[in-house]
């Protein structure tokens, strides 16, 4: 049996014990590794990021004062 086919038997078994974790901790995953770089890379490109980031600093109280 490979890898993975035994990841999915894995996760189908965690899926079946508790799906709203499994699913939570899948997403998380997601959205850290695929989703979030991608927005990052295209604010970047459309130059509005150090525009944002300076918003996210004024909202949240960014510990870095320039």
């Amino acid at each position: 049996m490979s890898n993975r086919a035994q990841y999915r038997r894995f996760l189908r078994r965690c899926f079946r014990r508790n799906p709203a974790g499994t699913f939570g901790y899948l997403w998380a995953a997601e959205w850290n590794y695929v989703i979030l770089p991608w927005m990052r890379d295209r604010l970047e490109k459309l130059g509005v990021k150090p525009v944002l980031k300076w918003i996210y600093g004024r909202l949240v109280g960014s510990p870095v004062r320039s």
